[in-house]
């Protein structure tokens, strides 16, 4: 994403309804952490895994502005990856090689917390976590 988009959506985290929601929740397609070994999306071997030109790009806006989930698709399998010394934020990858095997994440939030999970189509769960307000 060019530089003036990322400037704007800056901007805009910085505004009162965004900056003082208890959550920031970030939804996108391709993850921007991958696994060890996984292709980075800058070569022309293999599909991307995640994608690092964006990771290097959109990292410090997420974690200047208190990002906290970062939910994505794009792998075809379900992964969750908690927050490291790098990354204060957790990344959530879900998704499916086909319908049947898709993955359902919802989230019920209060001002006490935010529980997110995380099931397949058959309703079999694959995690759950909570996540405390941002601020108070």
């Amino acid at each position: 994403m060019a530089p003036a988009r990322r400037r704007r959506w800056r901007r805009r985290s910085q505004r009162p309804e965004i900056a003082d929601a208890p959550y920031l929740i970030v939804f996108r397609q391709i993850p921007l952490w991958g696994l060890p070994g996984d292709n980075p999306g800058d070569t022309l071997d293999g599909y991307a895994s995640y994608c690092r030109q964006a990771k290097k790009a959109w990292h410090p806006h997420l974690a200047k502005a208190g990002a906290q989930l970062l939910l994505c698709g794009h792998t075809h399998r379900f992964r969750c990856d908690e927050p490291t010394h790098e990354r204060a934020y957790r990344q959530i990858v879900g998704g499916g090689p086909s319908l049947s095997s898709g993955t359902i994440m919802r989230g019920k939030a209060d001002d006490k917390q935010l529980i997110v999970t995380a099931t397949s189509l058959a309703g079999k769960p694959l995690g759950e976590w909570r996540i405390s307000p941002r601020r108070g």
